[in-house]
């Protein structure tokens, strides 16, 4: 299902601009758009909010959301980089959605239209330190196929109401209007230049940066990267045959260099091999690693995952120094990894794949690809590999991205105008995600509302930043930043952690206990309160003291909302 593109006009008003529409957007969506997480809520406080919403208009609906996009539609580059790969799942568990209002949505899509078969074992049912979460019981760990989660997806775009718009982010200036709004400058599929009149943007999107390129190959002509759509194409050897003469066997022997260690590395390898099993070839991949592969169900710990652990994980994250903060999302992916699942295709193809550990170089004083023509894909690369030469046909790079959001045009422009803190290539932003000026900053110009989500929000969110399940917390985070929740509490957060779902105070003296297996609660409350005369009709909250219901007069909270994470 296409989302419904508004034809723009040359000027447009919203409330909120969410730039990108991939993940980590969706998400945002979502929970700008839905009144509450009802995971976040024990029954008691669902049914609260249920009623609430029952007497009063839920704001979120009022909301004027545009989408801002270069694809034509959501999830185009996803799913383009899927395709590409020929990924037949995802990595991510099934409770890993953009679905903010209930963790448990892709699941119930999944069996709401008979399509259990599409989710995968993960492995992660048979560890033994997950086999006390409910989850483990209800196949929340399970994989959702590509095309399960992309429908899913689709489902979600087509009834939250929002405008999608074809174009780049070019630029933000001041509104001379005067209030709080900015105008964000963008350029359509056409090549024309609009302008959106916005009171927040958020900046939603995957890694912003520039490719690596290994050592030793900054030179070579021959070099593709995954993404690229030349990669896979044109992938043969010539022959040397002489005419008239038919050759005994026609096989031709390919040669491939991929160069990477993680899972992507991987998943380019086997679409290397699988795209000709069936040719009449001798097709010989060689996987090249700074280190042996490492097998691991994600890309991070599983405690990260498990909300048990969770929470104490992030709060050290949080209290550590922004230096200590980087080399934490350096240390914990560790350069990547592979599920189990792709090391048993890799064995079941050990054929027609090497292994190689260490540092590649690229022999230009005896490199033929340097007599090539421009545009010729059938030449040979000359690469030295511990002191050997080899040739291949085709050199693909699969070694991720060097963080830098400054080489986003966008960012670059915005930065010209507001000094915004920078840390490594990543925005340094607040604790509700907010990129914004330091206090010390000299103020020109008031500084935009601008939020960061997905994998640039690292600093904040976590070592999960880019994973379905940190970009859940951040577009939670958000919307409460943006009040968008404001209407289930009597007060605001008090502090940082509340919005993330859990409090770094000292435990709470409510009677809902955290780790009771019956509730769904998984983290600590906020509350306001005030000091009343229990009765037998409004008292609702025991406090332990020795008096009978109704005769004590304590100071008792209210209904607030529950900032938790949903995973």
């Amino acid at each position: 299902m296409k989302s419904k593109v508004k034809k723009q006009d040359q000027s447009y008003d919203c409330d909120v601009c969410i730039i990108g529409a991939g993940p980590a957007g969706l998400a945002c969506l979502s929970a700008l758009r839905e009144p509450y997480s009802m995971d976040n809520l024990t029954d008691e406080q669902l049914n609260r909010a249920n009623n609430s919403l029952s007497l009063k208009a839920n704001k979120n609906s009022n909301l004027n959301i545009c989408v801002l996009d270069p694809s034509p539609q959501w999830m185009d580059t996803w799913k383009t980089q899927f395709d590409q790969l020929q990924i037949k799942h995802l990595r991510s568990p099934v409770l890993g959605h953009p679905d903010i209002f209930d963790n448990k949505a892709l699941l119930a899509y999944a069996r709401h239209h008979n399509r259990e078969d599409e989710l995968f074992e993960s492995g992660c049912a048979e560890m033994k330190q997950l086999h006390g979460l409910g989850e483990t019981q209800t196949g929340l760990w399970k994989l959702p196929s590509t095309k399960l989660f992309v429908d899913f997806c689709d489902d979600m775009t087509g009834r939250l109401k929002h405008v999608y718009l074809q174009g780049h982010a070019m630029d933000i200036e001041d509104s001379s209007s005067g209030d709080s709004s900015h105008v964000l400058k963008w350029e359509d599929a056409s090549g024309v230049m609009n302008v959106l009149t916005v009171k927040h943007i958020i900046v939603a999107s995957g890694v912003m940066g520039k490719a690596l390129v290994p050592f030793g190959l900054e030179k070579c002509p021959n070099v593709f990267s995954w993404r690229s759509k030349h990669a896979f194409t044109n992938l043969k050897a010539t022959q040397s045959i002489d005419a008239g003469t038919p050759p005994e066997s026609p096989r031709q022997n390919i040669r491939v260099l991929v160069v990477g260690g993680g899972l992507t590395a991987v998943q380019t390898a086997l679409r290397v091999i699988k795209e000709h099993k069936d040719d009449d070839i001798d097709m010989q991949c060689i996987l090249c690693s700074k280190r042996t592969l490492k097998e691991k169900h994600f890309d991070i710990a599983v405690e990260w995952f498990d909300r048990r652990h969770q929470t104490g994980l992030l709060s050290g994250f949080y209290h550590e120094s922004v230096e200590d903060r980087l080399q934490q999302l350096k240390d914990i992916r560790d350069g990547g990894s592979v599920p189990k699942m792709y090391m048993k295709q890799l064995k079941k193809y050990e054929k027609q794949m090497t292994y190689w550990m260490g540092q590649v170089e690229y022999d230009c004083q005896n490199d033929l690809a340097q007599e090539h023509n421009e545009g010729d894909d059938n030449i040979k690369t000359t690469i030295r590999y511990q002191g050997d030469y080899h040739q291949f046909d085709r050199i693909i790079l699969a070694c991720g991205v060097t963080p830098d959001c400054a080489s986003n045009p966008f960012v670059s422009n915005i930065l010209k105008k507001w000094k915004l803190p920078i840390h490594e290539g990543f925005p340094d932003i607040t604790e509700d995600l907010q990129w914004k000026e330091s206090t010390n900053s000299t103020k020109q110009n008031r500084t935009p509302s601008i939020f960061v989500s997905g994998a640039m929000a690292g600093l904040q969110v976590g070592p999960d930043a880019g994973n379905l399940m940190g970009m859940r917390r951040a577009a939670t985070t958000i919307a409460s930043a943006l009040d968008c929740r404001s209407w289930l509490r009597a007060t605001t957060l008090v502090n940082r952690f509340e919005a993330f779902g859990y409090s770094s105070d000292e435990e709470s003296s409510s009677s809902l206990d955290e780790n009771d297996e019956d509730s769904n609660f998984t983290g600590k409350k906020s509350f306001t309160t005030e000091s009343i005369t229990q009765s037998e009709d409004n008292c609702s909250t025991c406090c332990s003291c020795d008096s009978e219901r109704g005769d004590c007069s304590v100071t008792v909270p209210k209904f607030v909302s529950v900032q938790l994470n949903g995973e």
